[in-house]
């Protein structure tokens, strides 16, 4: 069974574009578990290719994998927080920064003074006093999504 309490490896372009369909697939609700060829089928991969990120992903405790029959794979469990290694959902920092780039954005469009005070006032509330908790609450709100607890 894969270690999901190790820290991440970095993935390379064959095996992040299988991870970015499995955590899709896993996003979208579908039933089953999807088979090396539908991945190949999906990402434009060659099947082969696929079985070679798969026993990859398997080796550094990222996915399960399952023999279903000749030489067909289907895989299984992701590592908690896959979808954020993916890119398809951010770390609660990430989240944070995100909120202070909008923030920014905001400010410099803003259509008048007093709508420009308002954001500058809650830029600098989150920058001074809440990035903590705003993380926190981050995390609270991208847990559950990223398999990290409810």
């Amino acid at each position: 069974m894969p270690d999901f309490s190790q820290p991440l490896a970095p993935i390379v372009d064959r095996d992040d574009q299988v991870l970015r369909y499995l955590a899709d697939y896993r996003e979208s609700g579908r039933l089953g578990h999807p088979t090396d060829e539908n991945v190949a089928q999906a990402t434009g991969l060659d099947v082969e290719v696929v079985r070679a990120a798969a026993r990859s992903l398997q080796g550094e405790g990222l996915v399960e994998t399952h023999r279903r029959s000749v030489g067909q794979i289907s895989f299984g469990k992701l590592a908690p927080g896959m979808n954020a290694r993916t890119g398809l959902w951010p770390r609660p920092e990430e989240a944070v920064e995100r909120l202070l780039a909008a923030l920014e954005e905001a400010i410099r469009g803003a259509s008048s003074e007093e709508q420009r005070t308002r954001l500058k006032r809650v830029r600098e509330a989150v920058l001074v006093d809440g990035r903590a908790l705003a993380v926190t609450l981050a995390g609270a709100a991208l847990g559950p999504a990223l398999g990290l607890g409810s």
